[in-house]
C-alpha cells in the first residue's frame, strides 16, 4: 500500500525541515510526501523541494482546505495521510497506519492526537499539549477528521468530494468533513498515534479559541448532526460561560453593592473550579501544584474568548449561513 502524505503549507519555512527530517526516518518506505504551498512568500517551497518532496503549489491563497484538495488531487497512493506542517512524527507513525488500513476491512479514517510533550519550549505550550491529551485521551471514536493526523483511503476522500474550500482559515474545516465522513462510516482514534507540535502562543490560541468556538456553533445551528464532544460537552459550555462572567466581574462593581457581587463573585469561581474539575486535576496529577495554579488564570481568558465566540456564533447564525475569516 502506498501512502501519500499531504501537507498543507503556508509560510512555514521554521516548522516543516523538521517534520520533513522525520519523514525521512520513517520504516515505512512505500510512500510520497506532497507538500501543498499556499501561496508563500517564504522559502518554504525550495525546503520542500531540497527534502524531496514533491511541491504542489496554489495559484492563489485558498486556505488550508483548499491545500489539502490540491495535494490530494496529484497523490498516487491508495492512503491520504494528512499532517500538519509544524508537527513530527515518530519513525513508526507511517508503518502503523499502513497496519491498520492493510486488513480485510479497514476503518473508514484513522485519527491520532497531539503527543503531550511539545515541540516548542514555555509553559503555555505544556498547558495547551495537557489540555488536548485531556479531550482525546483513550478515546476510540472522534467526531472530526483530525487534520493534524488523519489518513483516508483516497477513494473514500475523493467520493466524499474532499474538504469545503469555503473555508479559508483553519477554522470547522475538519469538523465538517467529518461531518461527511460519519455518513459513510465511523472516525476511529487510535490514542497510541501521536506527533509532537509547536503550540501557538497564549494570544494566539485565544484568538483561535474564538474563531473556532465561533464557527462550530454556527455550524451546529446550520443542522450539522455530528458535534466535537471531546471539547464541546454540556459542561464545557457552562465552564466557558462561568469563566466570561469571572473575567468580567470587575465590572460589576460599578453597578451593583461590593457586598452583594463578592458573594456573586465566590460562587462564580466555585462553578469555574466544578465545572473544570477534570482539567484541573489533570493538570495537578501531570504538572504539579504550581502548574495548575498558573493554569486557573490561563484557563479563564481562553475559556472567555471561546464563550465570547460561541456568543457571536449565535448571533451570526441568525443572520446568514457559516462564513469564515
Amino acid at each position: 500500500m502506498m501512502i501519500s502524505v499531504i501537507i498543507p503549507a503556508r509560510n512555514e519555512q521554521q516548522v516543516l525541515p523538521g517534520l520533513l527530517s522525520s519523514l525521512a526516518a520513517q520504516t515505512y518506505s512505500n510512500r510520497e510526501v506532497i507538500v501543498a504551498d499556499d501561496c508563500s512568500d517564504d522559502r518554504t517551497s525550495e525546503l520542500a523541494e531540497q527534502a524531496g518532496a514533491r511541491v504542489v503549489r496554489l495559484e492563489r491563497p485558498g486556505g488550508p482546505a483548499a491545500a489539502r484538495n490540491a495535494g490530494a488531487a496529484v497523490a498516487q497512493g491508495e492512503l491520504l495521510l494528512f499532517l500538519d506542517a509544524d508537527t513530527q512524527a515518530p519513525p513508526d507513525l507511517l508503518e502503523r497506519f499502513a497496519r491498520a488500513f492493510g486488513v480485510p476491512r479497514p476503518p473508514t479514517a484513522l485519527v491520532g492526537r497531539y503527543h503531550h510533550q511539545p515541540l516548542n519550549p514555555g509553559w503555555f505550550p505544556r498547558y495547551k499539549a495537557r489540555l488536548t491529551e485531556l479531550w482525546f485521551g483513550d478515546r476510540m471514536l472522534c467526531d472530526s477528521f483530525e487534520t493534524n493526523l488523519g489518513a483516508i483511503g483516497r477513494e473514500t476522500f475523493e467520493a466524499l468530494g474532499g474538504f469545503d474550500e469555503r473555508f479559508l482559515g483553519a477554522d470547522v474545516e475538519d469538523y465538517e468533513f467529518g461531518d461527511r465522513v460519519w455518513q459513510v462510516g465511523p472516525i476511529v482514534m487510535d490514542p497510541g498515534l501521536q506527533v509532537r507540535h509547536h503550540f501557538p502562543g497564549f494570544w494566539r490560541n485565544a484568538r483561535n479559541f474564538y474563531s473556532r468556538s465561533r464557527m462550530w456553533v454556527q455550524l451546529r445551528l446550520s443542522g450539522r448532526r455530528r458535534f466535537d464532544r471531546s471539547a464541546a460537552t454540556p459542561w464545557d459550555a457552562i465552564a466557558s460561560l462561568l469563566s466570561l462572567a469571572v473575567l468580567l466581574w470587575p465590572l460589576g462593581l460599578l453597578l451593583v453593592d461590593p457586598a452583594i457581587w463578592w458573594r456573586i463573585m465566590l460562587l462564580l469561581l466555585i462553578g469555574f473550579l466544578t465545572g473544570n474539575r477534570r482539567l484541573l486535576i489533570h493538570m495537578l496529577r501531570s504538572e504539579g501544584i504550581f502548574f495548575t495554579l498558573a493554569a486557573v488564570p490561563a484557563t479563564i481568558v481562553q475559556q472567555s474568548a471561546a464563550a465570547c465566540g460561541a456568543l457571536v456564533g449565535v448571533l451570526r447564525s441568525l443572520l446568514g449561513p457559516v462564513d469564515s475569516e
